[in-house]
C-alpha cells in the first residue's frame, strides 16, 4: 500500500488493496467499496446485521455472502467481508471501508486537510491558505482542502472554563459569551 495504516482494520483494509493490485481490479474494488459504504448507509437491515454482536457467525457469514452476491461484487472484496464475518468482526466494517479509502487516497496522491476557523475565509483568505498548503506537498500530490466554521457553544466554553480557570471566575466570563453573541 502506498501508506502504511494501522490497527486491525488497517490489516484488513491493506489485504484487501494488496489482492486487489494483485488482480489488477483496483478501480473496480474501489467501485465495490463505494457501493459497499452507501448500502450499508441506506439499507439499516443490512447495517444493523452487520453491527448485531448476538447473531451466531456461521449466519453473519452466509448473510454477508448473499448480500454482496446480490451486490454483484469482485470476489476479493466479498472474500474480506467473508473473513470479517468468519472472524467476528463483521462490526469493524465501517472501519475497514474507512482505512481502505484512507489507501486510496494516498494512492490518487491526494492529501486531505480539515481547517477549522472562526468565521468563514474571505476568497482572497482561502486562495492564500491553498497557496501556502500546496507550498507544503510533493510533486504529483493534490490537496484536499475542506474548511469547517468552528464556533464556541455553551457547552465548550464551560469545558475550557471549567478545565482552565477556577469557579470564582466562571460565571462571569460564561455571561460575557453569552451577552456577545460568540456562542
Amino acid at each position: 500500500p502506498p501508506i502504511q495504516v494501522f490497527g486491525l482494520e488497517g490489516r484488513y483494509a491493506s489485504a484487501l488493496y494488496s489482492a486487489a493490485t494483485k488482480q489488477k481490479a483496483l478501480d473496480k474494488i474501489e467501485k465495490d467499496i463505494q457501493l459497499i459504504k452507501n448500502t450499508l448507509k441506506n439499507d439499516v437491515k443490512l447495517r444493523e446485521f452487520c453491527l448485531d454482536p448476538s447473531l451466531q457467525r456461521l449466519t453473519k457469514i452466509n448473510g454477508i455472502g448473499q448480500a454482496l452476491n446480490k451486490l454483484k461484487v469482485n470476489e476479493a472484496t466479498k472474500n474480506l467481508f467473508v473473513i470479517l464475518a468468519e472472524n467476528g468482526r463483521l462490526s469493524k466494517i465501517n472501519s475497514v471501508i474507512d482505512k481502505f479509502e484512507q489507501i486510496m487516497t494516498a494512492y490518487r496522491g491526494e492529501v486531505s486537510c480539515t481547517v477549522r476557523t472562526a468565521k468563514p475565509l474571505d476568497k482572497t483568505s482561502e486562495n492564500e491558505l491553498r497557496n501556502a498548503l500546496n507550498g507544503f506537498l510533493k510533486p504529483g500530490e493534490k490537496l484536499q482542502l475542506t474548511l469547517e466554521e468552528s464556533r464556541l457553544n455553551i457547552n465548550t466554553t464551560h469545558s475550557l472554563v471549567s478545565k482552565y480557570l477556577n469557579n470564582a471566575l466562571k460565571i462571569p466570563i460564561i455571561k460575557y459569551f453569552w451577552h456577545t453573541s460568540v456562542l
